[in-house]
């Protein structure tokens, strides 16, 4: 159709920039947080991870002119092991391919996989980044076999079945914990049934209570390289180690049991649900400026959205044009200091919480600037392109590989749980 040339630089410099500014314009993490690309070493380790250690407390007033006795820090290695963030393909219609032989005329994915494909990958990316890391989606509330009923529960949402599935969608059930006994291999969704429940077919395998569900050949019972789902904000903002595969390790390979200022601060109250407190949140806010580090936004879910903002308008706080936003992103105002700190409702922000971040501190480390990396020599020709057998179509296969990585854990951000969630 074209020369390997030419096919390159149309996926690079056209398809490539298209596909992340549609992933970029469905997640609002993918979008804001700052992204690097030369921190990965050859065996998928970031090197260049910059870090912030407990310091020594080896200072202080005297009353002679002798030094404070000293104290050796010495900081772990850090490691943030790359992942298979995102592996998909993309269909082309031979018209669209036909027409991109004009210079600058755009070469569009296949309509349906442009809306659909691409705005799941926009979801499941929202979904990491917001994640603990350990790839599990959802636990299984009763035992089911065959084609079955499945009723689903998590410990983050209260209605995840729509939120996280659709028709089609293909997982994997394992025993709870790090283990890891497969229960179901391949099990796909054939219908969302509501909120809780689904239908799903196993063929002859079958689930029992508390397994939890992965997504399709995700789950790994140790931290390694491209192995398991990336690293994500409730992962980090905790003060907890992470769950499997990084409960003995730790996060970043460091555990709170040898560093324990290496712990987020959570407000909770005992899995008691409350009332939306805007002097807790005050007092959050002072806690953490322990931490030398700014909190630039704060993400809620469209309940506690819906609540602020009839706060606002109730005290004529907010009304037309007096809105604020966090980046490209609409957002609510809340008054701190004198400054405004955005309120923004994230899909995947977790019922009854308030997410406080310090942006600065995040950072996504990807392989390749581009975001996408395009699969080549595929069928040995060498090509990103591949001819679809009967059909004037063709299809392309790529990745995005990285991790989540933060420099401060402790100053990275807080969340304020067991919040009393509206309808």
């Amino acid at each position: 159709m074209f020369d390997i040339e030419t096919e390159y630089k149309i996926f690079n410099e056209i398809v490539s920039p298209g596909v992340v500014s549609e992933v970029r314009s469905i997640s609002k993490l993918a979008d804001r947080i700052k992204k690097v690309f030369d921190t990965i070493d050859a065996k998928g380790k970031y090197a260049s991870q910059k870090m912030n250690f407990g310091g020594s407390q080896a200072y202080g007033a005297r009353s002679n002119d002798y030094y404070p006795t000293p104290q050796e820090v010495t900081p772990a290695e850090a490691l943030l092991r790359v992942k298979r963030m995102e592996m998909f393909s993309l269909g082309f219609e031979g018209l669209s391919l036909e027409l991109a032989r004009s210079q600058g005329s755009p070469i569009d994915p296949v309509a349906f996989e442009q809306q659909e494909m691409i705005k799941g990958l926009g979801d499941d990316m929202s979904r990491q980044l917001m994640g603990d890391g350990s790839g599990k989606i959802v636990d299984c509330k009763g035992q089911g076999s065959s084609t079955a009923t499945l009723v689903v529960d998590s410990a983050y949402y209260k209605k995840p079945a729509p939120l996280f599935f659709k028709p089609k969608r293909v997982i994997d059930i394992l025993t709870p914990g790090g283990n890891g006994t497969k229960k179901v291999t391949s099990g796909v969704i054939k219908t969302i049934d509501s909120d809780t429940q689904l239908t799903l077919v196993t063929g002859s395998q079958n689930w029992a209570d508390d397994d939890a569900v992965y997504s399709e050949g995700a789950f790994i019972a140790a931290e390694a390289v491209g192995k398991g789902e990336i690293m994500g904000i409730l992962g980090i903002v905790r003060d907890t180690d992470p769950p499997y595969p990084n409960l003995t390790a730790g996060l970043q390979g460091l555990t709170l049991a040898a560093y324990p200022d290496w712990a987020a601060k959570v407000w909770a109250n005992s899995g008691t649900a409350r009332p939306f407190d805007e002097d807790l949140l005050v007092k959050a806010l002072l806690y953490h400026e322990r931490y030398g580090t700014k909190i630039t936004v704060m993400l809620i879910t469209q309940g506690i959205f819906r609540l602020w903002k009839q706060h606002l308008e109730s005290f004529k706080v907010l009304g037309p044009g007096k809105g604020t936003m966090w980046g490209g992103w609409d957002a609510l105002p809340f008054y701190y200091a004198g400054k405004e700190i955005p309120m923004v409702a994230d899909l995947f922000s977790p019922d009854g919480q308030i997410v406080a971040l310090a942006e600065s501190e995040f950072t996504l480390h990807l392989t390749n600037k581009s975001w996408i990396t395009w699969e080549s020599g595929y069928g040995g020709d060498g090509r990103i392109l591949q001819k679809v057998a009967g059909r004037n179509a063709y299809v392309a296969e790529g990745h995005i590989f990285g991790n989540l990585g933060v420099r401060s854990r402790a100053g990275s951000g807080f969340r304020i749980t067991d919040i009393e969630e509206p309808d």
